[in-house]
């Protein structure tokens, strides 16, 4: 099955406040579950003010990851402020964050994931400077098997580059959330009654590309890192039928 546990933190001790991440979040949620097969109580909402510890993040999803099974696909979003430290690592700030000490990284939720039993993990960050680098895709070992090391895999798709902030135009709704949404309501991507992941991070690269065109100074360019082999796939609730191929006589 598939459980997606999602956050979007609006207030915040230690930077400017922001309007959209809860936005960003229940979003999200309503999207993925009008086009993904998912239960409703499989869907995890860790705040709805916009407001959460660093304390309260880490049990929720540490709690998020321990429910699963072997055969569940979990998904976690994030919507909110981040940043890299000088070590290049990367972080998420929740309201009470104020230091290295109270910062959520990145590698914490790997962890968390890591521990599940869930053999599919997706983490997909809408915040700045959020991509992770190559730190956490470890290289394959052809000595271990394929199911050993597919176990550990973990897609980590992020809204921008190290050097580039994630932005709003309307401060109603973030940019890569938006055009995340829009990807994953287009029926187009849907093959053989699933998503393929790769085919919805190509559809948000492109239509990244075409907003920074039109954003000059703005732009913000989608990264997907993933240890997986092959590719994830989501059940869609949307049922296309094979388009039949036409025979031609001449």
């Amino acid at each position: 099955m598939v459980k997606l546990f999602a956050c979007g933190v609006n207030e915040y001790r230690s930077a400017p406040n922001l309007d959209f991440c809860v936005n960003d979040a229940k979003a999200f949620c309503n999207v993925f579950q009008e086009n993904i097969i998912i239960n409703k109580e499989d869907i995890t909402i860790a705040t709805e003010d916009g407001k959460i510890s660093n304390t309260e993040y880490c049990r929720s999803l540490k709690e998020f990851c321990a429910n699963s099974s072997e055969e569940d696909i979990l998904v976690v979003f994030h919507s909110g402020h981040g940043g890299v430290d000088e070590q290049e690592d990367s972080f998420l700030l929740m309201t009470d964050s104020m230091n290295e000490y109270t910062y959520v990284y990145t590698d914490q939720i790997i962890n968390f994931l890591n521990y599940s039993k869930a053999k599919s993990k997706v983490i997909i960050l809408d915040c700045c400077h959020s991509d992770v680098g190559d730190k956490f895709i470890p290289p394959i070992d052809e000595e271990v098997v394929v199911e050993k090391f597919y176990g550990k895999g973990i897609t980590i798709f992020c809204s921008c580059k190290k050097q580039e902030e994630s932005t709003s135009e309307d401060e109603k709704i973030s940019v890569f959330t938006k055009l995340l949404c829009e990807s994953l309501n287009n029926e187009y991507l849907i093959r053989d009654d699933v998503l393929y992941f790769n085919d919805l991070q190509n559809m948000v690269s492109i239509y990244a590309q075409s907003y920074n065109r039109k954003h000059p100074g703005k732009e913000q360019t989608p990264v997907m890192r993933t240890s997986m082999i092959g590719t994830l796939t989501l059940p869609t609730r949307i049922h296309k039928e094979k388009r039949k191929k036409e025979r031609y006589f001449i």
